[in-house]
């Protein structure tokens, strides 16, 4: 989820759109506060020693629904772009990332878009912290000032 503050905070600020190659795939967006939450849970408790986890938020949500989402946070709209995979790098490598980076993060976002790697909702987060993940809307409204002027 921070993502969408930190890394396409300004772009969803200033164009008022996300502009990502996910094309119709719906993505398990997970809190890193819940994700370290977790990771704190997992470590102390000598039972989940040697067991891994499928970690998830509490929904897949399409891009359009967290631009909705973020919309609904700061009183203003914002919209979703599908753009090819090519353009991201390509935006990337303008902006100064290293082209290895720029490649890998629009290989990945390919993958996800055609794999629907990502889409599941698993019980983990709330197996291990007895409750369940923070739901989009809440983050955005906890972090709507990473999208306002």
């Amino acid at each position: 989820m921070q993502d969408f503050a930190a890394f396409y905070g300004e772009t969803i600020r200033t164009a008022g759109a996300i502009f990502l190659p996910l094309g119709n795939a719906r993505i398990t967006h997970l809190d890193l506060r819940d994700l370290g939450a977790a990771a704190v849970a997992a470590l102390r408790d000598n039972r989940r020693v040697g067991c891994s986890y499928d970690l998830s938020g509490p929904e897949a949500l399409h891009t359009s629904e967290v631009a909705e989402q973020i919309g609904s946070a700061i009183g203003r709209p914002i919209r979703y772009e599908a753009i090819p995979a090519a353009a991201l790098e390509a935006e990337l490598r303008q902006a100064g990332a290293d082209s290895y980076f720029a490649a890998g993060l629009a290989e990945l976002y390919s993958w996800i878009r055609d794999s629907g790697f990502g889409s599941e909702v698993t019980p983990a987060v709330e197996q291990l912290l007895g409750r369940k993940p923070t739901p989009f809307r809440k983050f955005a409204v906890d972090h709507r000032s990473a999208w306002l002027d």
